[in-house]
């Protein structure tokens, strides 16, 4: 009977150190200081740079197809613009310049550090309604024609004009076309950027050569012209 006494005390004490652990885990949970800050809309996208191109009332994007657009973006690259930068399909040898005036637009948000107009290759063949009438006749000079439209190309973005074909005269502009410059000798040419929303004014101006002879009758001259906007 002696033994159970001891017994009994070390149980109580076992419990009661039980219990004074169990205070002290409760206690260290609730204590401390914490600060937050989530950010859960942060993102990083891509800018756009487009080109548009106008004639009158009619234009083109390079989103889309021929004078169509496209709200999504595939090869930013509009391969059949149907726009004649060209004025006139009824020319006469020595006659006054005809004048087509070209808007190029940046409706994107970026800058485009340069614009390029890269002419192809200028064939000739027949014209088959000059002045809307149908031709059935045409001339044999088709191998030098292209040699006998001649033509000028004038930045009017600014308040001052600047020719840049056949020669680049900043703050000049384009005397009457002649054949110092033709579709024969057209050459890519380099011309200023477009910042985002800006735009720019470019008259083309052609003639018909007074050196044009009657082998050069009822004749039409196609380049294919390319505008891009480089970043």
């Amino acid at each position: 009977m002696k033994i159970s006494r001891p017994i009994l005390a070390t149980l109580g004490f076992g419990l009661l150190g039980s219990g004074a652990l169990a205070s002290t885990v409760v206690a260290s949970s609730l204590g401390g200081f914490s600060a937050t800050v989530s950010n859960p809309s942060s993102s990083s996208g891509s800018g756009t740079l487009l080109l548009q191109e106008g004639v009158g009332a009619r234009s083109c994007i390079s989103t889309g197809t021929g004078t169509s657009a496209s709200s999504s973006i595939s090869s930013n690259a509009n391969t059949n613009c149907p726009l004649n930068l060209f004025s006139s399909n009824n020319l006469e040898p020595g006659a006054a310049a005809t004048s087509a005036t070209v808007t190029l637009n940046n409706p994107g948000s970026l800058t485009a550090s340069s614009l390029s107009l890269t002419p192809g290759s200028c064939t000739a063949g027949d014209n088959s309604s000059p002045g809307g009438i149908s031709n059935s006749y045409f001339g044999t000079d088709t191998a030098g024609f292209c040699g006998k439209i001649d033509v000028s190309i004038e930045n009017d973005s600014g308040s001052t004009p600047s020719c840049v074909f056949p020669v680049a005269s900043p703050g000049v502009a384009c005397v009457a076309p002649s054949s110092a410059g033709t579709l024969a000798n057209l050459t890519s040419l380099t011309l200023p950027g477009l910042a985002a929303g800006a735009s720019a004014s470019y008259k083309i101006s052609v003639a018909l050569d007074s050196a044009a002879t009657n082998a050069d009758q009822g004749l039409a001259a196609t380049m294919p012209l390319t505008w891009t906007l480089n970043q």
